[in-house]
């Protein structure tokens, strides 16, 4: 360490790192060392696999060939935290892929979520490097991105009067407000298309709102 001080390795083994555009490295003879209480990776070891390291505004990125294969961010204490995070093998079927389901991975979200089909017409042409075998697995991204949506049914109900018929829903915020808010509910005057929006900390605060807008 810094300090001169050795510390013991308890073993060596293979970990896998799942990084901000969702795609899983696999990173081996990775060294277990108990009283390590960060996780550091090696600049000089990409370096002894023939990588390149590029630092631009912030932003460093590990390239092999034409493919990043790590990116990480610069903190205000000038050190680069990876964007991504060890990628545990309960949490999803990929982290126990064959080599050719992770490179056909790889090229799939690359690609822009290409097709397995499409995969396998460039894969026969020679334009992907590396893929020899087109094995495309579960794609949780496809499945929520590309599926079929039904739309809303028309509505043949007509309020006749303010606050005769009231549309309200809830939503998450995307970050806690000042007051300690989670969540916000909205109330929209059919009518008049009047709108009241509210913020809460739990959902089961909607009915108390609901109640308290009511009255006013």
């Amino acid at each position: 360490m810094g300090d001169n001080h050795a510390l013991e390795i308890a073993g060596i083994g293979t970990i896998k790192l799942k990084m901000y555009d969702g795609l899983i490295h696999t990173i081996t003879r990775v060294r277990h060392v108990k009283d390590l209480k960060k996780n550091l990776l090696s600049v000089g070891q990409f370096d002894s696999l023939g990588c390149k390291i590029r630092t631009d505004n912030g932003i460093m990125k590990i390239v092999k060939g034409a493919l990043v294969v790590l990116k990480a961010r610069k903190t205000v204490a000038n050190m680069f935290v990876l964007m991504g995070e060890t990628h545990h093998e309960a949490e999803a079927s990929i982290a126990s892929a064959s080599p050719a389901e992770e490179k056909t991975m790889m090229w799939h979200q690359k690609l822009g979520h290409m097709s397995e089909k499409g995969l396998k017409v460039l894969s026969d042409q020679k334009l992907l490097p590396g893929l020899t075998k087109v094995t495309l697995p579960f794609c949780e991204h496809c499945v929520t991105s590309k599926q079929h949506r039904l739309k809303f049914g028309t509505s043949t109900t007509k309020s006749k009067c303010i606050l005769d018929l009231i549309h309200s829903d809830v939503w998450q915020a995307p970050v806690v407000s000042l007051g300690g808010a989670r969540y916000f509910v909205s109330f929209i005057d059919d009518f008049s298309r009047r709108c009241w929006v509210y913020p809460i900390r739990r959902k089961a605060n909607v009915f108390v709102v609901f109640k308290l807008s009511k009255r006013g």
